[in-house]
């Protein structure tokens, strides 16, 4: 097995057509365009391999989490979670990861044909970063070894410790769903009392497809209120860059929309889409919580795009990892994951493997809005 690393797609000797195809989202255009709104406290790598029965890309990243930014997985234990909390703290970790850190739940490996040998694959990409970029601390999600046709990684692995991460939140379109009337007439009397709510809470706003203008003219505003939404999540490492929407809607695919939310001409909110292979994902939202509260905007945000994929004639709306609970209102069901650490030091991953351990999502209750 023989590793090539890039700086840039541009830079990526020429690949199979054929491997790039099977994900748009380790396209050169999509992975061009966030290399080129991310570089500050991040750097990409653009991998190819190849041997007799295979032939690939890999997309990674190189970031910094500090122990603390996981502190609001830790189990609901008030001792452990203060201890875990303190020797957390004091780590700043520079981290290889396998995958999209923006968009954690899609693969950013492409594969034609199989890899034979996947211990001896593992062993030299860890071998290739350590050696050029003296980096041996890595992050695996669950997808990569799916991709590389591992099932069982820690019992193929031992080395590895396991994570388990928020899950993934979606919703399946039912076929007979042709309108957003269509989904509310399968909710229960309680979730059609919430939906009538929530429009007439939100009626006063106003929703609009942003076009390259739009984007230009509100960028500070919606940095602004993506980074309201980000900081108050339990976990985040790099900021997403807005300014890198007026590009992506540029991509034919995936089809990027971003749609503002307006009160009396302000912007107030945004969120953002990206269809392909009969898939919504609804990412990258921005909120002025006050506003949110008063008029139920992340509720008709929700609703707005569930109507969105209904038109679109998309087949699954993946919601991503955020706000599991609230969004099992709506009919989102979650998908369990798990993201694989690899310490390299056997000291450090001594003393670390039973910290992590007692980090998990918090508890929620799965909510169905639908009728029996």
């Amino acid at each position: 097995m023989k590793f090539n690393s890039y700086s840039s797609f541009e830079s990526l000797a020429r690949i199979n057509e054929n491997i790039l195809a099977k994900n748009p989202f380790i396209g050169a255009v999509f992975l061009s365009t966030f290399q080129k709104h991310h570089k500050e406290n991040i750097k990409h790598y653009f991998l190819s391999f190849k041997d007799e029965s295979s032939e690939g890309l890999i997309y990674a990243q190189q970031f910094k989490i500090g122990g603390r930014q996981i502190k609001g997985y830790q189990k609901k234990n008030n001792i452990r979670k203060r201890i875990n909390s303190f020797f957390l703290g004091m780590f700043n970790f520079k981290i290889i990861g396998l995958g999209n850190n923006f968009l954690t739940n899609e693969p950013s490996v492409s594969l034609q044909g199989s890899i034979k040998n996947q211990d001896l694959f593992l062993k030299k990409l860890i071998k290739k970063f350590s050696s050029e970029e003296c980096v041996n601390k890595f992050i695996f999600p669950d997808h990569f070894f799916k991709t590389v046709g591992v099932e069982f990684p820690t019992k193929e692995f031992p080395k590895l410790i396991a994570l388990e991460v928020d899950e993934d939140m979606s919703i399946d379109i039912r076929s007979h769903w042709k309108s957003l009337d269509d989904y509310t007439n399968d909710l229960s009397k309680k979730y059609k009392k919430r939906i009538r709510s929530v429009f007439i809470k939100s009626e006063k706003l106003e929703f609009k497809i942003l076009n390259d203008e739009n984007l230009k003219n509100n960028q500070e505003k919606m940095q602004s209120l993506f980074n309201n939404v980000r900081e108050s999540s339990a976990f985040y490492s790099v900021p997403f860059n807005v300014n890198s929407y007026a590009d992506f809607q540029k991509i034919n695919n995936p089809k990027s929309i971003i749609y503002g939310c307006y009160l009396k001409g302000e912007l107030i909110a945004f969120s953002s889409e990206w269809i392909t292979n009969n898939k919504l994902y609804s990412y990258f939202i921005g909120l002025n919580y006050e506003y949110s509260r008063s008029h139920n905007v992340y509720d008709r945000i929700l609703y707005n795009t569930i109507e969105n994929g209904i038109k679109k004639g998309v087949e699954t709306i993946v919601f991503g990892r955020t706000a599991a609970e609230f969004k099992s209102n709506f009919g989102a069901t979650p998908k369990k994951s798990f993201i694989y650490i690899y310490l390299k030091n056997p000291v450090l991953r001594f003393f670390l493997k039973p910290i992590l351990s007692f980090i998990k999502p918090k508890k929620w209750i799965q909510r169905n809005p639908f009728k029996a």
